[in-house]
């Protein structure tokens, strides 16, 4: 499990080709999972209230893609910075019309088909960008999963607010895998806390 800084999501968002840069700086920024940028539809972005709708995601199987709930096996509401609606707004204005059912992020040879997050993607667009960008070349794409959930502990989100954030089926599942990302100063906090409220009594 890997973790970017903000300025190597940017890094990295730079060495990508083409329109693949907005997608890192999507997916660092919303923390959704592969599957579910994938299978982003139109109808489901509100960039007027900065929040995405996740109904659905893609499953690869023998090359096959289908359509499968998220993996938590309910649907959520993720909300996303202005700033990225902005870029998003930029990237809509480049791009034909789109309508409701129409993906997202399509796949560069076919606009009617979702982007394909394949080995292909990893092997000939993403591991160059991460050389590129001199990161630590064992970088996946499922690290800029882990990069949101990180960005967030360190702004100083409660774990509750990142379980929802992310999708977690469950409270433990968030804080086995960020838990040693909050800081030491929790303790602290605590004996401060009960040492005040026994002061004054």
């Amino acid at each position: 499990m890997l973790f970017l800084d903000a300025a190597q999501v940017i890094k990295l968002a730079e060495a990508m080709p083409d329109h693949w840069g907005l997608v890192i700086h999507f997916a660092a920024r919303t923390g959704m999972r592969a599957g579910e940028i994938n299978a982003l539809r139109m109808a489901n972005v509100d960039l007027l209230r900065n929040r995405i709708h996740v109904r659905e995601s893609i499953s690869e199987v023998e090359g096959v893609q289908h359509f499968v709930p998220p993996k938590s096996g309910e649907e959520r509401t993720v909300t996303i910075p202005p700033s990225l609606s902005r870029m998003l707004r930029d990237y809509l204005a480049t791009q034909p019309q789109k309508g409701p059912r129409d993906f997202l992020f399509t796949d560069p040879d076919d606009a009617s088909k979702p982007i394909p997050y394949t080995r292909w993607f990893y092997l000939k667009v993403f591991k160059p960008a991460v050389i590129r960008a001199g990161l630590d070349p064992k970088l996946r794409f499922h690290d800029l999963r882990h990069t949101a959930a990180s960005l967030l502990i360190a702004a100083g989100v409660g774990p509750k607010v990142v379980q929802k954030h992310m999708g977690h089926s469950s409270f433990a599942i968030t804080y086995d895998r960020y838990g040693h990302l909050y800081p030491d100063e929790a303790d602290a906090q605590v004996a401060d806390a009960l040492e005040a409220a026994f002061a004054t009594s």
